[in-house]
């Protein structure tokens, strides 16, 4: 990751995977627990010098006050952030629904000009309402809760806490008008997954009528004229809609924004970034 690390953050088995290293030398380290005076004091430590390249490591590392270890991982996260939004689309483009890659799908979207509206709506109201990390990580708890309910798993080579983090970075830098490209294809993958769902849902309960309410506004401004697909967007706005498929004194036009916010977040957690980092690190020799 580039970024400095504390002991106390990490477990035994957290020091191979995540390549945890020597700051001065680079060399393996690994992480030690001990007693002292009832309290545990924890560090990272060499391997024996025999077995390492550089066995004169100075370990000047109690030399670097704070202000430089904030300056130095402020600089990786940048870095990696920047890596990340380079290659989202390509991230995103592995889910399994793409067998022909994302092009149809996104353009099929990019022609409504009912589900562009929307989507501007979208995000000038994101761009407005702007989440803190606390709001995030909230959100994505909510994410997490959902998948499990449901019997699935986050599958990810980072810890959860790590995979929220970037998570959060991107999504802010995707609020700047720099991001809001990807903002967009973001979006439209989210719409597809809601889309999905809905049709799901209706596969295997049949009778659940405000889901299949659901797919059938969403669908239908898809396909349809602009004007025809405006009207289905008002329709969507006073259309009421409550418990247990909403919260309480909602509509489906705020269902259906919020059920792709929750899937943009979503995806945004679930995405690789671990492996497509050590693939570039991997390629790059480093």
């Amino acid at each position: 990751m580039g970024e400095h690390v504390d002991a106390c953050g990490l477990s035994h088995r957290d020091c191979e995977p995540y390549q945890i290293v020597c700051p001065a030398c680079k060399e393996p380290v690994f992480k030690v627990e001990r007693k002292a005076d009832q309290a545990q004091i924890d560090y990272l430590s060499h391997y024996t010098s025999e077995k390492a390249y550089n066995s004169e490591c100075e370990l000047r590392v109690s030399s670097m006050n704070k202000e430089v270890l904030q300056k130095s991982d402020k600089l990786s996260r940048n870095q990696r952030l920047e890596y990340f939004l380079g290659v989202l689309r390509e991230l995103i483009a592995r889910n399994p629904m793409y067998p022909s890659g994302t092009a149809k799908s996104q353009a099929a979207l990019n022609k409504s000009k009912a589900v562009c509206f929307l989507r501007d709506i979208h995000y000038k109201h994101s761009c407005k309402n702007r989440y803190t990390a606390e709001m995030f990580n909230e959100f994505v708890d909510e994410y997490i809760e959902d998948i499990t309910q449901m019997g699935g798993i986050i599958d990810t080579s980072f810890a959860i806490s790590v995979q929220k983090r970037i998570s959060f970075d991107i999504w802010q830098h995707l609020l700047t008008q720099k991001g809001r490209a990807n903002y967009e294809f973001l979006f439209n993958h989210a719409y597809l997954i809601v889309m999905t769902r809905c049709q799901r849902a209706i596969d295997v309960h049949k009778a659940v009528p405000e889901m299949r309410r659901l797919f059938d506004f969403l669908s239908s401004i898809v396909q349809t004229s602009k004007q025809k697909g405006f009207n289905i967007i008002s329709e969507m706005g006073n259309t009421p809609v409550g418990p247990p498929f909403a919260i309480e004194d909602s509509n489906y036009f705020n269902k259906a924004a919020s059920d792709i916010s929750h899937e943009m977040i979503g995806c945004l957690l679930e995405l690789q970034y671990f492996d497509v980092l050590k693939k570039k690190l991997i390629k790059t020799g480093l």
